[in-house]
């Protein structure tokens, strides 16, 4: 018996450690993809001469600045506002992983909450934590980083773009249509993200109804096959009164 422990164990060490280097594997391809030591470098002169010569070409009409600077505001502005629904999003699906991690380590501390029930697996308790493993793994989805970019500036910072005023507004047309091309990204991800976690919350649901519903199950067939301890018992007493007045009592017990 110790021996087939033994070898329990070593099954379950050799599965961890597969599980693990599987990880760091995966982790490093991943980390390698985004290229997070990447260092973006500044627009060469050649660059910042064509968008000279470009800015140069637009209509002179579009010289008024006013317009342009509201747009840009605004688009500005969009481009925040679903940065930081998005950063909302990631604060629930933290919390949710929280709230599955912390159900998690209550019911191993209880023992499945009272150990012996749960000691088989039903079908319903594999249903639930199917559900509570799912929901996991769309969280983890959603909490995906979001990797985007912003608009490149310094393919302008030249002398003569600098030197008029004119280009004020050409400038602000094309900052437009850059952080605007990224706020449209950013759309997909934030309804990704939203479905994620509303799936996951009906999973998460679904899986405590299935444990709360596997327990009471158990709980009723244990108590409909679990056998009578003590039979019934009756007792039956008749008396009689002597001729010196003395009372005499005679009880039988007969079980049922």
């Amino acid at each position: 018996m110790l021996a087939l422990r033994r070898e329990e164990m070593w099954v379950q060490w050799g599965l961890a450690g597969l599980v693990a280097v599987i990880g760091v594997i995966a982790g490093i391809r991943y980390l390698g993809a985004i290229d997070v030591g990447k260092r973006e470098d500044t627009a060469p002169i050649s660059k910042r001469k064509e968008a000279y010569k470009e800015l140069l070409k637009e209509s002179p009409n579009l010289a008024d600045f006013d317009t342009p600077e509201f747009l840009l505001a605004a688009a500005v502005n969009l481009y925040e506002r679903k940065h930081a629904a998005i950063a909302v999003l990631d604060d629930k699906a933290q919390k949710l992983v929280a709230l599955i991690g912390g159900g998690a380590s209550l019911f191993a501390l209880l023992g499945g909450f009272t150990g012996a029930l749960h000691a088989s697996l039903t079908p319903l308790l594999v249903l639930a934590i199917t559900c509570f493993f799912v929901g996991l793994l769309l969280l983890l989805l959603a909490l995906r980083p979001v990797e985007t970019d912003i608009p490149a500036i310094t393919e302008f910072n030249s002398v003569p773009v600098l030197a008029n005023p004119e280009f004020r507004a050409k400038i602000a047309r094309r900052m437009i249509e850059a952080w605007q091309e990224i706020t449209l990204g950013l759309t997909p991800i934030l309804r990704r993200k939203g479905r994620f976690i509303f799936v996951s919350m009906l999973l998460i649901v679904a899986g405590a109804s299935l444990l709360l519903l596997n327990f009471m199950i158990l709980i009723q067939t244990k108590s409909m096959d679990s056998p009578s301890t003590s039979p019934a018992v009756k007792v039956s007493c008749s008396g009689s009164i002597e001729k010196n007045r003395e009372l005499s009592m005679n009880c039988e017990e007969k079980t049922r």
